[in-house]
């Protein structure tokens, strides 16, 4: 495991990782580990689950998972041959980690390019708080169980967030905003510990229109579920 996350992370908890007296117990009770039992019971084997690979492992795809997130900056309004990718961005280990990196990389690529001194500059093209949260949203209800990475593609006019696994259970376009239902409740939790804390989708709606931009749009199918947010070139 990642120590520094996890000394984060005890930290976060207890105000003093000395106070988790004992790390498996401390990963059990909070979903990221599980006992395993042996012939012998006072061995005290454990392993780390499903989120506490996504959350700590120290490359998460070693255990047949994969969290991570392709960022791609095109030039114009849609994928074309491929050859009007600007830059390539894959990301890959865990999810605090993975996600201060996606964050640094799209504050940077969410502005015009300027081709002749090949940089970006200007003013984002959209509200940080609508596309973190829109992020935040497909790294905790995406299925795990989908081994694709989330994907992002910035285009002059929109960004498409595209996440693996439909909407959970209970949630539809039409109630997503009042519903917050989540798939990953542990790994909610662990990325609320590191800072990250979502406020809903409805604070993508709300920060979209305070900045007199167009409605988000989701749309699902049966093994994803895209975010589609436009700035004021396709206005």
């Amino acid at each position: 495991m990642k120590e520094k996350l996890v000394h984060q992370y005890l930290l976060s908890l207890a105000g003093d990782e000395r106070k988790c007296k004992n790390l498996w117990k401390t990963f059990c009770a909070h979903g990221f580990a599980a006992e395993i039992y042996l012939n012998e019971p006072e061995l005290g084997a454990y392993r780390l689950t499903n989120a506490g690979i996504v959350m700590f492992a120290k490359q998460s795809s070693e255990f047949q998972f994969n969290p991570g997130i392709k960022i791609t900056r095109y030039s114009g309004l849609n994928p074309g041959s491929g050859a009007n990718v600007i830059q390539e961005t894959k990301l890959i280990g865990p999810l605090p980690r993975i996600l201060n990196s996606a964050k640094k990389t799209l504050t940077n690529q969410l502005r015009s390019f300027d081709p002749d001194r090949c940089k970006f500059s200007g003013e984002e093209h959209y509200p940080t708080d609508a596309w973190f949260e829109g992020l935040l949203n497909a790294v905790i209800h995406r299925s795990y169980r989908i081994k694709d990475p989330i994907t992002i593609d910035i285009f002059d006019d929109h960004l498409k967030i595209l996440s693996p696994g439909s909407f959970p259970e209970g949630i539809t376009t039409e109630n997503i905003c009042k519903n917050e239902l989540g798939r990953n409740p542990a790994i909610g939790a662990g990325i609320a510990s590191f800072g990250g804390t979502g406020k809903g989708v409805s604070r993508i709606f709300s920060e979209m229109n305070a900045a007199g931009l167009p409605e988000p749009i989701y749309i699902t199918r049966s093994d994803s579920v895209k975010l589609v947010l436009k700035n004021r070139s396709s206005i």
